[in-house]
């Protein structure tokens, strides 16, 4: 199969897990538009890390995909692959090989899902833009989100007007971050 085939088959398979994941934080965000109560916040937040994850997992699949089908020339290093794969391998003591899941740390992780994808489709010079506010409020809401997934007492569960803020403007700039990235890779398309 033709690169350029997979490569749209993979963005087809991108975008219907993306799809699927942010209508989940839009559901969230109506009920939480229709009762502004403490489950709803909480739910708000946890469906948006939800969808972020799932959306960073499918980028880095996409790109794994691309990389292990490719006859020309290899996408990602052998580093990169096992952090795209999210394994490592290890040696028992009998000689053999197993692996385990790697403890990803958040934002390197989403970075890297980004970069991995933009390689995977061939843009140019991409980056992404982490200079803006919208980064900071991502790092914000992690720290948000941090603190209900492990909460340390009672106060841990109250989400804030503030941090309600702080996660809306982060979700809309990693939308937005994520569409250009989309946009960029069906132009390489089109091409």
């Amino acid at each position: 199969m033709a690169t350029e085939n997979l490569q749209e088959i993979g963005l087809i398979a991108y975008h219907a897990v993306y799809g699927i994941a942010r209508r989940d934080v839009a559901r969230a965000e109506e009920m939480l538009n229709e009762s502004d109560e403490g489950f709803n916040r909480r739910t708000f937040v946890r469906a948006m890390f939800a969808f972020i994850e799932a959306d960073v997992w499918g980028r880095k699949r996409i790109a794994l995909l691309l990389h292990e089908r490719s006859a020309a020339k290899p996408i990602l290093t052998i580093a990169e692959v096992a952090i795209a794969s999210e394994e490592i391998a290890n040696l028992k003591e009998d000689g053999s090989a197993s692996t385990t899941s790697p403890r990803l740390k958040f934002l390197p992780n989403l970075k890297f899902s980004f970069r991995a994808f933009a390689a995977a489709f061939e843009v140019q010079n991409y980056s992404l833009e982490i200079a803006e506010a919208g980064w900071s409020d991502l790092r914000n809401a992690v720290r948000i989100r941090d603190r209900l997934m492990h909460p340390k007492g009672g106060n841990s569960f109250t989400v804030s007007d503030d941090e309600i803020a702080v996660c809306t403007r982060a979700l809309g700039w990693y939308d937005a971050a994520s569409s250009r990235l989309f946009e960029l890779a069906a132009e390489v398309l089109t091409e």
